[in-house]
């Protein structure tokens, strides 16, 4: 078994056509920095053909361009079709004019528009990736750092199985799903993951998750999702979803100085005996109650609970006492999406009774 095994490993790289042999170009033996270059002039026109090139610790830069014709790896067990795919690597791969001048993707045809597996600590940084209606970017048992990218018109713009990932000041937009954390070690910060036909975060089958910064709009399902997964989250802004704000099943959510706002559905709902720390958050103008206690316990602390829809018949319960209170949050402009704090604001830390800061934003207008 061993020795067959050993022979899948050494055959599958060479027939998906993401060999580690190199193609014809520069010699990679004194090579760390490699550069592609879609009109011609760098090392390659093709990134597959940098990645294929490349050893652990080398960076690509990719110059400005659309960059779609597609390859085949396995990834994950499973055959994948991607503009490029890295395998066993640890690189950096980086657009240099950023986003607006580098797109990766489009292409119906594929699994995914980037698909990584078991490699090591991966960096992608400054891209357009655009999922043609398929997957965005596949991490596979990969430590990666994704980072200043922005995703559109994918099933899935990121999904992160069996890894760690850190997620950093993408800009994440109509897809089907946003993130997918699955058995995945997630950290974020800074992201906006806006439009998502079904759920912005979600984290599942024992992902561990801790996100801080991220902007969760306007979501068909529910802005943030934690299943049988424990998360914590810090001056998240939950806001503008068609269904619930935040969905816990059989998971343990503590989230501190957040926002959770005009959703339609609740604000949070717990089923699966989940569990819910809130401190220091605002949860206002939900459709449904502020929170759906199906089965579980939730806290609150030094919270803002204002404003919210009552379902008859729903397990409904408001957080009373431990420095909760009912009063409008005084947001700056919320019909325009501002939910900075006005000066008046009792959730301004002048004005909390010794609690400080509630919610995401600080004091902006008057």
């Amino acid at each position: 078994m061993r020795a067959a095994a050993a022979i899948l490993f050494l055959v599958l790289p060479l027939a998906c056509g993401c060999s580690d042999q190199p193609p014809e170009g520069p010699n990679p033996s004194d090579r760390t920095l490699w550069t592609v270059r879609a009109a011609g002039g760098g090392d390659f026109q093709d990134i597959q053909d940098a990645v294929n090139v490349s050893t652990s610790g080398d960076t690509i830069l990719v110059g400005p361009g659309h960059y779609s014709t597609v390859h085949e790896g396995v990834v994950g067990g499973v055959p994948r079709i991607a503009v490029f795919i890295v395998l066993f690597r640890s690189i950096t791969i980086i657009a240099e004019a950023g986003p607006d001048s580098t797109i990766v993707g489009g292409v119906s045809t594929t699994d995914y528009a980037i698909a990584c597996g078991n490699a090591g600590s991966t960096s992608i940084s400054g891209f357009e990736i655009r999922g043609g209606g398929n997957g965005g970017v596949l991490l596979h048992r990969t430590n990666a750092r994704f980072t200043g990218n922005r995703v559109t018109g994918a099933t899935t713009a990121l999904r992160c199985e069996r890894g760690t990932a850190v997620v950093d000041s993408n800009v994440i937009t109509g897809n089907r799903e946003g993130i997918i954390a699955a058995g995945t070690a997630l950290s974020t910060n800074g992201n906006r993951i806006e439009g998502s036909e079904l759920k912005a975060i979600s984290c599942t089958l024992g992902a561990q998750a801790v996100l801080v910064g991220d902007a969760l709009i306007g979501s068909g399902v529910a802005n943030l999702s934690v299943s049988e997964s424990d998360a914590s989250a810090t001056r998240l802004l939950i806001a503008g979803g068609l269904g619930l704000g935040v969905d816990l099943f059989s998971s343990r959510l503590t989230i501190v100085e957040s926002t959770v706002v005009d959703n339609r559905g609740f604000g949070f709902a717990l089923t699966g005996g989940s569990t819910l720390e809130a401190d220091r958050v605002i949860v206002a103008l939900s459709g449904g109650c502020a929170t759906q206690l199906t089965d579980g316990t939730a806290t609150f602390t030094c919270s803002d609970v204002w404003a919210n829809g009552l379902i008859t018949g729903a397990p409904c319960t408001t957080p009373t006492g431990d420095g909760n209170f009912a009063q409008d949050p005084a947001f700056c402009d919320s019909a325009a999406g501002d939910y900075t704090l006005s000066e008046s604001s009792p959730c301004a830390p002048g004005n909390s009774g010794g609690c400080g800061l509630i919610g995401a934003f600080s004091v902006v207008c008057p």
